[in-house]
């Protein structure tokens, strides 16, 4: 799937300019890189295709259309099961997460069963700030250390960071966060995340934790998104920068927000959606008939069977070059 293409999207994140001294000399250290990269004559975009809880098999390419701001294109469907997948493991370990944050490290590195030989694992994890040092390529749970949940949550800098992983050719990226919900702290306000929710090319899966009934409720939006009422914690809340919520910013690069409870065993969600991403489609296509400047809408279509499920990313943004 080796793709060379003429021009690329790039994102530069300006907001790590202000990020408080520690944390920037964190990012430093860890060399996150300030822009990514998607190629833009050629598009790959990652498809769920679902028959009530079970994968749909065999499609080709004649059973997909795919429409770039309601223009038709002509799509590839890559084999698949040829493809190794990166795997992010984002984990909260805020003083929020104390009493929780045991189980899910446990649950956690039962998962990395499910990670074999030629994928990759790393694991991030965000408080005051973003630790994006621990990586294995082969160790599996030893990856994943003793951790120690202390301090606010820079929930939105760590979406972003492991967010912004440039997809390696040949390769995919899933990205899956473990968080009670809360963000009181970071550079990064619901604009930014947002921005990079619409810009990558990794799926995002949200595992969030209701670690106190009663806890949850229904924000005022148009989606009435479930998310977590952080005026009854016990830190002050942040200054927020617009609008967000963890299931748009999920649902914006094809996955979704996956409610549990504290201390439940989401092993088992956990292996549903690595393995529902082995099963997802690959479609690729060069960009015909669109002005390349702007937001691209993706809609993606299986018409002649109905009653399927399709997931897919809502799009990508190409900037002015």
């Amino acid at each position: 799937m080796r793709a060379v293409t003429r021009r690329a999207v790039t994102l530069s994140i300006v907001a790590l300019g202000a990020l408080p001294a520690t944390q920037a000399r964190q990012d430093q250290q860890l060399r996150v890189p300030q822009t990514f990269r998607a190629g833009v004559d050629l598009v790959t975009v990652d498809v769920s295709v679902r028959d009530g809880n079970g994968p749909v098999a065999g499609l080709g390419t004649e059973d997909f259309v795919v429409l770039d701001n309601g223009v038709p294109q002509t799509v590839d469907v890559v084999e698949v099961s040829s493809l190794p997948i990166d795997v992010t493991v984002l984990i909260d370990t805020s003083g929020s997460m104390i009493g929780d944050l045991d189980a899910v490290v446990a649950q956690v590195r039962a998962a990395t069963a499910l990670i074999d030989a030629r994928d990759q694992l790393r694991v991030v994890t965000f408080a005051w700030d973003v630790q994006a040092g621990r990586f294995s390529a082969a160790e599996g749970a030893e990856a994943i250390g003793n951790l120690r949940a202390f301090g606010a949550t820079a929930l939105l800098d760590g979406l972003a960071i492991a967010l912004m992983r440039p997809r390696v050719e040949d390769r995919r990226h899933l990205v899956i966060a473990y968080t009670d919900g809360g963000a009181n702290y970071g550079a990064l306000g619901g604009d930014d995340i947002m921005m990079v929710s619409r810009r990558t090319e990794s799926v995002l899966q949200v595992i969030l934790v209701i670690v106190t009934p009663g806890m949850a409720t229904v924000s005022p939006t148009p989606n009435e998104e479930l998310r977590l009422d952080i005026r009854r914690r016990w830190y002050p809340p942040a200054v927020f920068k617009g609008y967000w919520s963890l299931g748009e910013v999920a649902r914006n690069t094809g996955g979704d927000l996956h409610v549990i409870g504290a201390r439940a065993d989401s092993t088992a969600t956990i292996s549903e959606i690595i393995g529902r991403f082995r099963e997802s489609y690959v479609l690729r296509y060069r960009v015909t008939g669109v002005p390349l400047p702007g937001w691209h809408d993706i809609d993606v279509r299986v018409p002649n069977r109905g009653g399927l499920s399709v997931r897919a990313r809502r799009g990508y943004f190409i900037d002015e070059r």
